[in-house]
């Protein structure tokens, strides 16, 4: 099984710190990531043509210049499809209940992790990440 690690969001330190965490953390799989929500959708996209994974996890940031991450699922429920499994989290630095409340609505997020991502948030969910 073929498994992607991708993270989009505009700030490039929190993307590479992410990718050590994630490393650290013991999650298999390619890694990448996108500081333009738009080529990360595009990249998405591709995914879902061209099946590149069969598992993808992905964190998304919610607060980002020309497409929020609302924005940014509202253009990926147009494209999904169930042959890829996407697991998306929502990674931010956000404390508005009503971004939580957002997210929990949203039926492909999995959950809202707020910043910075940790090993001991990772574990937590690492049983799911890892199925």
């Amino acid at each position: 099984m073929k498994k992607l690690n991708l993270i989009i969001d505009d700030d490039e330190i929190n993307n590479t710190f992410c990718r050590f965490i994630i490393s650290k953390a013991g999650i298999e799989g390619h890694f990448q990531s996108f500081t333009d929500p738009e080529e990360g959708l595009k990249f998405v996209a591709d995914i879902l043509i061209n099946k590149h994974y069969d598992k993808v996890v992905l964190f998304l940031d919610i607060n980002m210049p020309i497409m929020t991450g609302w924005d940014f699922l509202k253009e990926f429920e147009k494209i999904y499809s169930y042959q890829t499994e996407i697991k998306i989290y929502i990674l931010s630095s956000s404390i508005s209940e009503d971004d939580k409340s957002h997210a929990q609505a949203n039926k492909y997020v999995k959950d809202f992790i707020s910043k910075p991502l940790s090993i001991g948030t990772l574990g937590k969910i690492r049983q799911e990440l890892a199925a």
